[in-house]
């Protein structure tokens, strides 16, 4: 028994490779996914009871603008969340300094994303952590991630 880690990724299959070896055989279980692709985020979710939205990026892309990445997408996954009807937990990540009032539109689109986050999943409904970040190189390093997990063991 113990817990299985689905780790959704895009690019190379090669990307996730080094996150195997952080568990026993079968334990982390990289998952390709378009994040732009709604039933590509359910097939990942549909055996999971805990979400980690680890999906962020301090800089835009010519592909992927603060608003898409973290406001958009963190409210597409929470609502998945709540139609799957098996998510236990749902952990938002966010950044320290996060406000709709703020100056910067990256920490704009955070605190976009959190309240989209906990207007899908009220607290009531549904176990909801935000967690703040506080060393931007730990969330460019995940950014690209979002953590799936089969059984809890949060809390």
């Amino acid at each position: 028994m113990g817990s299985q880690v689905l780790v959704p990724f895009r690019g190379s299959e090669d990307n996730p490779r080094h996150l195997k070896l952080m568990g026993d055989l079968g334990q982390i279980v990289p998952m390709k996914y378009d994040p732009r692709d709604e039933n590509s985020i359910k097939a990942v979710m549909a055996k999971a009871n805990v979400v980690i939205n680890l999906i962020g990026r301090e800089y835009e892309t010519r592909n992927f603008s603060f608003e898409e990445v973290n406001h958009f997408m963190a409210e597409q996954l929470a609502v998945i969340a709540k139609e799957h009807g098996g998510i236990m937990r749902f952990i938002q990540v966010s950044c320290l300094g996060s406000s709709l009032s703020s100056p910067s539109r990256f920490l704009r689109a955070k605190a976009a994303g959190e309240e989209a986050v906990l207007k899908e999943l009220p607290e009531d409904c549904l176990s909801l952590s935000v967690v703040v970040m506080v060393a931007v190189g730990f969330v460019s390093s995940g950014a690209s991630l979002i953590l799936l997990f089969t059984t809890a063991f949060l809390r």
